[in-house]
């Protein structure tokens, strides 16, 4: 370790701006990878940190050279750096991530190689440096701190959703990029002799084309999450003129209802008179079989989950499909009640959709809900037709005339489970569908009561 401190500290291998250009590249990923409080305690806090990553920093280079003996290997003590920060202090979901230290880590390297010849271009001009940094070191660390308030500033962090195509994307040219500086550090002294100039404009090139990625990668995701958004709001203006119909059809009901109570008075008063018992009996049996669907009502306590499952039992009896609910929670949610209800309503509907399609015989949709912990916990359970494939019945493609709008159903779940830090799974087993729907509680309702 003395003999790694000599080298670059001493000796100057690198120099002073060696120094100062691996603090500024671990203090713009400390910056990148945290929402920063614009305090005095939350500067000091971040100081305080970067101070304690150049000191781990520092060590890590001492290990590494006292393993391999070669000062050269700087490339992977950044990388292990970046990649212990972000597993162990950042706070960001995985996918914001993985991009950003991607596209950070490889652009680190291109920043340097694209500085170089600036730096060249100065020393001719007769400025070599400024103070104890050579024109190449500022030049690169200003590339950091640009490169992390770039990726920051288009995070992708504050929305909901992001597609996952996007992700491998964006890795792919953050590898592409590496790998022609791997190749060209390797060949640059025998096949690639005398092309510096080719490789800074690849060099070029390739950060031009991660920020352009990684722009288009935000856009494509921010309006990925506002289809999904005005298909949620559509499919909440059918189901409020569906509930409208539906409440139409009730009050028409219980119009009925009461014309056939009074017919029901009067005959049982008639048959009280008679004293025809064993007639009673009989018509009070009948009309307790034939309007027992009429006393089934969900009361759990939650009045969004209360509507939802009610409507829906009404909405399957009318199809011929039996709903059977079993549901645990507290009074309230923690969750926005256009998303539970926008997340409600299309499992149910799905699971309607799917007995329609199967013609079964009196086919039954289970609801389970239960609170455990800091989650809950949502099972959707239907039959399916024997005759498809598993994988065919693993599509969820809808049959309804506005597939455009329907066909989004499942990916406002999967959009809802991700924001409120869950996830969705699928599976068929003995002819039953199932939808497993798992959202966290705790971290929600401390960012509600938080906001309130």
């Amino acid at each position: 370790m003395s003999e790694y401190f000599q080298i670059y500290f001493i000796e100057q291998v690198y120099g002073k701006s060696y120094i100062v250009t691996q603090l500024a590249y671990m203090a713009a990923a400390i910056l990148m990878l945290n929402d920063i409080k614009l305090s005095i305690k939350g500067t000091l806090k971040k100081a305080a940190e970067t101070a304690v990553c150049a000191v781990v920093m520092f060590l890590l280079n001492s290990v590494i050279y006292m393993l391999i003996g070669s000062t050269s290997k700087d490339w992977l003590s950044l990388l292990v750096f970046l990649v212990c920060y972000a597993v162990f202090r950042s706070k960001y979901r995985l996918s914001t991530r993985i991009v950003m230290c991607s596209v950070y880590y490889s652009a680190a390297f291109l920043n340097v190689v694209i500085s170089e010849p600036w730096g060249d271009f100065f020393n001719g001009l007769g400025y070599s440096s400024y103070g104890y940094l050579g024109i190449t070191a500022i030049l690169s660390i200003l590339l950091f701190f640009f490169m992390a308030w770039f990726l920051k500033r288009f995070s992708t962090e504050s929305f909901s959703y992001t597609p996952k195509s996007g992700v491998i994307l964006m890795v792919a040219i953050s590898a592409l990029a590496g790998i022609s500086q791997i190749a060209y550090a390797l060949l640059a002294e025998t096949l690639l002799k005398g092309t510096v100039a080719y490789n800074v404009i690849i060099s070029l090139s390739f950060w031009l084309l991660e920020l352009l990625g990684y722009y288009m990668f935000y856009m494509i995701s921010r309006e990925y999450v506002q289809n999904m958004e005005l298909v949620a709001m559509q499919r909440k203006a059918e189901v409020d003129h569906e509930m409208y119909e539906a409440t139409k059809n009730i009050y028409e009901e219980m119009s009925t209802i009461r014309h056939e109570i009074k017919n029901h008075d009067m005959y049982l008063k008639a048959l009280l008179e008679k004293k025809e018992y064993d007639k009673l009996e009989d018509f009070l049996n009948n009309s307790f079989s034939q309007n027992a669907e009429l006393y089934q009502y969900v009361n759990c306590g939650n009045t969004v989950v209360n509507t939802i499952a009610n409507y829906e039992a009404s909405s399957a009896r009318s199809h011929g499909i039996t709903l059977k609910t079993r549901i645990i929670i507290p009074e309230r949610l923690p969750f926005k009640d256009a998303e539970l209800c926008s997340l409600l309503f299309n499992l149910l509907n799905n699971a309607i959709e799917a007995c329609d399609a199967g013609k079964f015989d009196r086919p039954v949709i289970t609801l389970e809900m239960e609170a455990k912990g800091a989650y809950l916990f949502i099972t959707v359970k239907n039959p399916v037709d024997d005759s498809m494939s598993v994988k065919e019945r693993l599509k969820l493609e809808s049959t309804k005339r506005n597939k455009k709008v329907h066909g989004y159903g499942t990916k406002v779940v999967d959009m809802i489970a991700q924001k409120y830090h869950g996830h969705v799974k699928y599976k068929v087993t003995d002819s039953v569908f199932t939808a497993d729907v798992m959202l966290q509680m705790e971290k929600e309702a401390a960012i509600r009561q938080k906001g309130e």
